[in-house]
């Protein structure tokens, strides 16, 4: 979280601008777009890779989307650690709320049948977070 806090601070700002009242019809729309995303992305770029001149931005969306995979967990837990955060310590940092969410995610992964559950809905939540702070 450091490194794409550092070279992304915007984004999470956004988040904070975002999310400061985040309730479950602002979670549930957030899932949605994860899960829009998630299923979206692979139909496009087969659809690209059938047009010979779209299979070079179907390659490129490819690797934008795993990206966007593999980041996706930093915002969740920088979501979950500024929630906490707000309430437990007033001026805590980008690094810190984030750190927060991530003991939590980790704690949350460690027990077996409750990370099943709860690792899609991590991944559908972050890649909506981070579609609304790309937007923004």
């Amino acid at each position: 979280i450091k490194y794409v806090s550092l070279i992304f601070p915007k984004l999470f700002i956004n988040l904070d601008e975002e999310y400061q009242k985040f309730n479950f019809e602002k979670g549930l729309e957030v899932f949605t777009k994860g899960l829009v995303f998630i299923i979206a992305v692979p139909i496009i770029s087969l659809l690209l890779m059938a047009l010979t001149i779209g299979i070079p931005l179907a390659f490129i969306i490819v690797a934008l989307y795993v990206i966007a995979i593999y980041i996706s967990k930093i915002f969740v837990a920088y979501l979950i650690g500024s929630k906490i955060a707000d309430k437990k310590l007033k001026d805590a940092s980008l690094l810190i709320k984030g750190v927060i969410g991530f003991v939590i995610i980790f704690i949350i992964s460690l027990v077996p049948y409750i990370n099943s559950i709860f690792a899609p809905i991590i991944l559908f939540v972050g890649l909506g977070a981070l579609i609304d702070s790309l937007k923004r």
